[in-house]
Parts: C-alpha cells; sequence; structure tokens
C-alpha cells in the first residue's frame, strides 16, 4: 500500500478528521484510517529496521500535507538521523530537540503553555513526535515522566497529542507509570516474545512478524487491552 495513492483515495473522507491518519490495511485488506484526535496519544516498540520510524514519517507527511495550518509539530529526535528532513518546516513548534536535556526544556515550556491554552477556544493542535526515548528515560526518567503526565492529564483540552517511540523495549524504558498514560500501543516485529509483551500484554508476541511494516496495535482501557488490530503501515513513496 503506497501512502499517496491512499491519500488520494481516501482525501474527502480524511478532510474531514481533525487529525487525520492512516494506519494501514487489516489482515483482509482493508485500508484503516483515524483520527488522532480520538486516539490520543501513541506509544510505538519495534526493532531496528521493523518500520515503525517510517510510520513516523507517515504521520508527520500525511498531517502536514492534509492539515498543515492547524497543527504545529514538536519533533525530537535523540539519534539525530531520523527528522532532520523536516528542520526547515514553517509549523515546528521550535527546532528539533537533539539531546535529553534541550527536549526536556522544551517539554516544560510546553507545560506552561498548556496552562494558557486551557479552557481557551484553540484553532491549533500541539502534535509531539519523540524518537527513542530510552535516551531521555536514562538521562532523567522521573522529570520525563512528570512532563507527560503533566502534558496529557488535559490534553484534550488543550489539544495536545503524544507519539513516543523506542526499539529498546525493556522495562526501564516502557515503565508501568509511562505506559498507563498511553491508550494507544503498536509494536512492529521484535527479536522476542517477551519485548512485545511489555508493550501490549504478554499474550501477545510480535517476534513473528517477519515484513517490515507488519505491526499489532492494541487499545488499553483501565489499564487493560481491549482490542487488538494487525496492521500492515503504510510505505512511503514519491509524492
Amino acid at each position: 500500500m503506497l501512502l499517496t495513492d491512499t491519500l488520494r483515495t481516501y482525501k474527502t473522507q480524511l478532510q474531514k478528521f481533525q487529525l487525520p491518519l492512516v494506519l494501514g490495511t487489516n489482515e483482509q485488506g482493508m485500508i484503516q484510517l483515524a483520527d488522532l484526535a480520538d486516539l490520543g496519544h501513541i506509544l510505538i516498540t519495534g526493532q531496528t529496521g521493523s518500520g515503525k520510524s517510517m510510520f513516523e514519517h507517515t504521520i508527520i507527511y500525511t498531517l502536514n500535507l492534509l492539515k498543515a495550518k492547524s497543527v504545529v509539530f514538536l519533533l525530537a529526535d535523540m539519534k539525530q538521523v531520523e527528522f532532520g528532513q523536516y528542520a526547515d518546516f514553517p509549523n515546528l513548534y521550535c527546532p528539533i530537540p537533539a539531546t535529553p536535556k534541550e527536549l526536556l526544556l522544551r517539554l516544560q515550556e510546553l507545560t506552561a503553555e498548556k496552562e494558557q491554552r486551557f479552557g481557551n477556544q484553540i484553532n491549533v493542535s500541539i502534535v509531539i513526535i519523540i524518537d527513542t526515548i530510552s535516551d531521555v528515560m536514562a538521562a532523567n526518567g522521573g522529570e520525563f515522566e512528570k512532563l507527560m503526565k503533566g502534558l496529557i492529564g488535559s490534553s484534550s483540552h488543550s489539544h495536545t497529542h503524544i507519539i513516543c517511540s523506542d526499539s529498546r523495549t525493556s522495562p526501564d524504558v516502557f515503565t508501568p507509570s509511562l505506559l498507563a498514560l498511553f491508550p494507544i500501543r503498536i509494536s512492529f516485529s521484535t527479536t522476542q516474545s517477551t519485548d512485545s509483551g511489555i508493550v501490549l500484554g504478554s499474550e501477545f508476541d510480535t517476534s513473528n512478524l517477519h515484513h517490515p511494516g507488519d505491526m499489532v496495535m492494541s487499545k488499553a482501557s483501565g489499564g487493560k487491552v481491549r482490542s487488538i488490530v494487525a496492521l500492515q503501515a503504510p510505505t512511503m513513496d514519491e509524492a
């Protein structure tokens, strides 16, 4: 499935969403569309080369193409390999943070801004995408979790949405307190079943996903996984 073909085919439907996303195709080959405004926040894991970074690019591309005037991005790239191509985006909240310290400072600024946005009529959404959260957790996990909790706490009123990812699936990165904040969790292929189990639950295994872009998405409610959808993420192509 090519992303630009999907965007052309479903443009009318996608334009009706506040923050349109193309999630991929399900096991029956049906296109799955979603509104990030409804999903809220997404936590992503998967081994290197599994497709999680490409999925992040499809999110950025889609939102920028269809909703550029109503979205502000905070993109954080701890490894400085993923988001450099977006450095000149006019709708960036700030220059792309490349260190945990820079990111934490920007998140603190956004937390303060959220208080100003709360209760006011908001026409612009803030979408935060953080690649490689393990570096931030290692540097100051307590502060990062505190800021995530503060931003997510009243995000529906301040129109703030957070997407975090990392290839190192371990309990010190995907802590119980961090997991509890994210209602949508995605696992691309992992090296062993216990890796995806940390994010999705022990009954789910993504070590048997063989193609880049194959993923399992869960929706958690009350700390329990309520639904699971196996998807093939869209593939970027020349626009």
